[in-house]
């Protein structure tokens, strides 16, 4: 077995900036994650990538709205890691497809998906599910890694 990134193609990454927009508007509710009623940021991503064809499972760990603010370690940022399911990108600019983590507070307590070249999808209290620029000063000083989501391939030999 090999893995590959889930959203190396054209066709995957069209299907997830489509799966994305159909996001824009729902409510942000705190652990919620129903399209149009209410999400959050954690449960945005793993549904958009769900939905976009991700055929992993996502089970976000116990977290609160606040943690950024008094935790030391990340809860997302350690649930990703150790889900075996995405690897972590060193380098930006990052693709398609990547999930982004900001800095809220003290820790990476924000994420959101890549879904065009220029722009990321994310659940905000106040404004709801919104797509934003990754260059917008706002974000690009808070983003503090990415990780690319992969699958298993059999592998030919």
């Amino acid at each position: 077995m090999s893995r590959i990134p889930v959203y190396q193609s054209e066709a995957m990454q069209r299907s997830l900036h489509a799966v994305a927009l159909s996001w824009i508007g729902t409510p942000f509710i705190g652990h919620a994650c129903i399209k149009g009623a209410g999400v959050d940021c954690v449960h945005l991503v793993a549904n958009v990538l769900i939905e976009a064809g991700c055929k992993f499972v996502f089970n976000p760990p116990p977290y609160s709205l606040d943690g950024g603010h008094h935790l030391g370690l990340s809860k997302i940022v350690t649930w990703i890691e150790g889900s075996g399911h995405f690897n972590i990108i060193p380098d930006f600019p990052v693709n398609i497809g990547d999930v982004l983590l900001f800095r809220i507070g003290k820790v990476a307590h924000h994420i959101g998906v890549k879904v065009t070249p220029a722009t990321f999808l994310h659940a905000l209290r106040k404004h709801g599910v919104i797509e934003s620029n990754v260059g917008d000063p706002t974000w690009a000083r808070r983003l503090t890694c990415a990780y690319r989501p992969m699958e298993e391939t059999k592998s030919n030999l």
